[in-house]
């Protein structure tokens, strides 16, 4: 959208959030693993973040092992049979590999932003990855803000997401004063 506005001769900035500009070089997780994550998350029997539910799922080991693990995230709700959990870890899964097989990822531009680019990123490994990545595809000022919070937590509790509303107060103020 951003790329449209400077097309179109719009004065424009662009804010990331937790996000880029560009496809990092490395790549951040498994895009299966995206997918059981927000499901769990969504049914609400896991806490915890997406790095650290990587981390348990690959150090599992065998996917028979994995998909053990996974079941012990069952909702304790006893009209979900275990084999309708299966399924549904199953279907999840299966969805999740079948994006991946026919190559639905997140794809790059091969167009520059030209105007001021300001990136709310964690300050961990993936974030440095995240700007690197933007920075190859902005010409104009770029200014990272770091948050204190692992990718994709910048939402999920009441202190980060004060902290993600000050780093966007901020994020605004730099991009009004550079298109006036």
């Amino acid at each position: 959208m951003a790329l449209q506005f400077q097309e179109a001769g719009a004065p424009c900035g662009l804010i990331e959030i937790d996000g880029c500009v560009a496809v990092p070089s490395i790549p951040l997780h498994d895009t299966t693993w995206y997918g059981m994550f927000y499901l769990l998350r969504e049914i609400g029997t896991l806490n915890s973040s997406i790095g650290e539910f990587v981390d348990f799922v690959t150090g599992a080991g065998s996917p028979a092992n994995q998909l053990k693990f996974l079941t012990s995230f069952k909702p304790s709700d006893p009209q979900v049979s275990l084999s309708s959990w299966e399924t549904a870890v199953y279907a999840t899964l299966d969805r999740a590999a079948s994006l991946k097989r026919i190559g639905i990822e997140p794809s790059g531009t091969s167009d520059t932003f030209s105007g001021p680019t300001v990136l709310i990123v964690p300050r961990d490994r993936l974030g440095k990855a995240l700007s690197a990545a933007s920075a190859s595809q902005c010409d104009g000022d770029l200014l990272n803000l770091l948050i204190d919070v692992r990718h994709s937590e910048a939402l999920l509790t009441k202190e980060s997401r004060r902290q993600l509303a000050g780093r966007i107060s901020k994020a605004l103020d730099f991009i009004l004063d550079r298109i006036g």
